[in-house]
């Protein structure tokens, strides 16, 4: 089943995608990876593999420079092929002064001077964020490595277009900002537009504020095995297969008088906690099923009827007998 961009079969690729800007960095991790890589795609030159790493399925594929090229390719291979995770590696210029050439950005989520997110909510700043469950698989993978850092990027619209506030980039590191790059922000919305994940793992190529010893050309393309390292990590610590939409409408067993009725989402999360207040132990004793203790007045309760299922890295989040906000 080909699209306009892949062309590419039903099960040709693996549920976790590896996504380089650069066609010829996803033929080199290829090569570097996966011994059994085959080639799945090849439309104007964007490369696309698949073989398996320690013996789980891998696919890995170019996504082009800038974040329309690269939230092209994501949605059509969320959207038509299937797959669960995609994970940028690519590479930044650093703006943060604790991050050197060569360090790896393990990106949470990313600002953007792009409108290309508040097209997809007209109305709202979207916040484009990670999956955290990839983000903290990629983050034990690095051991505490000193040389990894963990935090917020920018994805800029415009390579070369000079912002006319001499003071933009120290601000951006004053906000704390790790890095500038061109994709992340899209790809986190195409990911959560279609209910999947995504993580942004990124090599510090140079340096926007101490330009002394950036990469050369030919360094870009080949220093990436310590972000990568994290990147498998990430795309291999999901079950692969997608959990199962949840109905908005849950059942809620054992509690009294409920007769096996169905109830909303929110009146489920009600009666699981009158179930807690009604025990003759502390509530905060009492852990839920994720061991999360329910006795604080401002504690977070986490919804396991969420749509996206376990391991989604989306959490719902509520006060217990205290203000909104």
């Amino acid at each position: 089943m080909s699209t306009a961009h892949i062309a590419a079969e039903p099960g040709d690729f693996a549920p976790a995608v590896l996504m380089p800007g650069d066609p010829r960095r996803a033929q080199r991790i290829a090569e570097l990876l996966m011994p059994d890589a085959r080639l799945v795609t090849e439309v104007r030159g964007m490369l696309g593999f698949t073989g398996t790493v320690n013996g789980k399925p891998l696919s890995v594929m170019g996504s082009g420079m800038g974040m329309p090229s690269a939230t092209l390719y994501a949605t059509e291979l969320f959207k038509d092929f299937g797959v669960e995770r995609v994970i940028r590696v690519g590479t930044c210029g650093g703006v943060a002064h604790r991050v050197a050439i060569g360090d790896v950005i393990v990106a949470l989520g990313a600002h953007t001077d792009s409108n290309m997110n508040q097209q997809r909510l007209p109305g709202l700043y979207f916040s484009a964020v990670a999956s955290f469950e990839l983000a903290r698989a990629a983050v034990d993978a690095a051991s505490g490595d000193q040389r990894v850092h963990v935090g917020m990027v920018n994805s800029h619209d415009h390579f070369y277009l000079s912002n006319p506030d001499p003071d933009w980039l120290p601000k951006l590191a004053r906000y704390g900002v790790l890095g500038v790059e061109m994709e992340a922000a899209g790809i986190f919305g195409a990911a959560a537009e279609f209910g999947r994940q995504a993580l942004a793992v990124l090599t510090v190529s140079d340096h926007l504020l101490e330009p002394a010893h950036n990469m050369s050309p030919a360094d870009r393309e080949t220093c990436f095995q310590a972000a990568l390292r994290l990147a498998v990590a990430a795309a291999h610590c999901c079950p692969a297969a997608r959990p199962a939409k949840v109905s908005r409408r849950s059942r809620v067993p054992g509690v009294a008088g409920d007769g096996g009725r169905s109830f909303p989402v929110e009146q489920q999360l009600i009666a699981e906690l009158d179930q807690h207040v009604a025990s003759p132990f502390p509530i905060a004793d009492q852990p839920d099923e994720a061991g999360i203790g329910l006795g604080d007045a401002h504690q977070v309760v986490r919804s396991r009827t969420d749509p996206a299922g376990p391991g989604s890295g989306l959490f719902r989040f509520g006060e217990i007998g205290g203000a909104q906000g």
